[in-house]
């Protein structure tokens, strides 16, 4: 069977393509947005908070569809390597003749149409800014993985995925809001950052390229400098009460990302460590919300 040849799509198959284990980190953005609101008293509208994460999951899940279909193509041209984690992008299936290319394609635009429609829906209850929001989401989709752009094979991955999480975070807090707010946007950089390092650790997993390639000493390097800031901004937002001191919560996850930077800085040429490498940036970044969103909902209880 050739990547074109047309078949029945099945559901599984969108689902494994839309990468669940990926979403984890949207889900946990989304607890993050709901906390934030809450640990300034607002009294939580669980509509539109599932409707927050139906839209959110739903904008991530046909991302990484669109990015299969793009990276599939760059793949197919011979520009794309295979690393020991691409059996978790969702270009595998693609490979293995279980949907087309161009159904692919399809489906991707299909799952961000939905969602833009959705999002209309929920805008006109909570406020014309979460269109702003989308609108922002869809440039970055647009501007990291198609042409001419095609800004991830130029090392714009990191800042896609820290503007994505930051967004989903923002977006969430103002569908409780239902406006913008100071204290939100403050709260999601330290985590948008760890989210950010997560496809920086995977780098060190890919042979060479014809990509613009880091060496590993320079990827352990900006990984450092990407963990620092983040508990840096964290504590810092706390001492200048820009946050509530049980944001440093947040601080629960720092010895996951010192651990992600010893297995990276050690990895060498032995892709399996810098996968370890890259597990552990994942946890820690997933933590890392976790806790922050649980330090902020006790806001209010004492």
């Amino acid at each position: 069977m050739t990547p074109n040849d047309t078949h029945e799509i099945s559901l599984v198959t969108v689902w494994q393509l839309s990468r669940p284990a990926s979403l984890s980190v949207t889900a946990v953005a989304w607890l993050l947005g709901l906390a934030s609101a809450a640990g300034c008293g607002i009294s939580l509208d669980w509509a539109s908070a599932l409707a927050a994460l139906l839209l959110t999951g739903g904008f991530h899940a046909g991302t990484n569809i669109l990015h299969a279909y793009h990276a599939a193509r760059q793949e197919a041209a011979g520009g794309l390597a295979r690393s020991p984690l691409s059996a978790n992008d969702g270009i595998h299936l693609i490979r293995q003749g279980r949907i087309t290319l161009a159904q692919t394609r399809q489906v991707a635009w299909a799952v961000l149409g939905l969602v833009m429609i959705a999002g209309l829906a929920l805008a006109v209850k909570v406020g014309g800014g979460l269109l702003l929001l989308g609108l922002a989401g869809l440039m970055l989709t647009w501007a990291f993985t198609a042409a001419p752009l095609k800004l991830e094979q130029w090392g714009g991955a990191e800042i896609g995925a820290a503007l994505a999480g930051w967004l989903a975070v923002l977006g969430t807090d103002y569908t409780q809001r239902h406006h913008f707010f100071l204290v939100p946007a403050v709260d999601a950089w330290s985590f948008a950052l760890l989210v950010a390092a997560i496809p920086l650790t995977q780098r060190a997993t890919w042979p060479a390229t014809p990509k613009p390639r880091l060496d590993l000493n320079a990827i352990g390097a900006l990984y450092v400098a990407l963990i620092v800031l983040a508990y840096a901004w964290l504590v810092g937002g706390v001492s200048l009460l820009y946050q509530p001191r049980q944001a440093l919560w947040g601080l629960l996850s720092l010895p996951v990302s010192l651990a992600a930077a010893a297995w990276l800085w050690g990895a060498g040429r032995q892709p399996q460590r810098a996968c370890r490498a890259w597990q552990l940036s994942l946890v820690a970044a997933l933590l890392h919300g976790l806790a922050m969103a649980g330090g902020l909902v006790t806001v209010t209880m004492f």
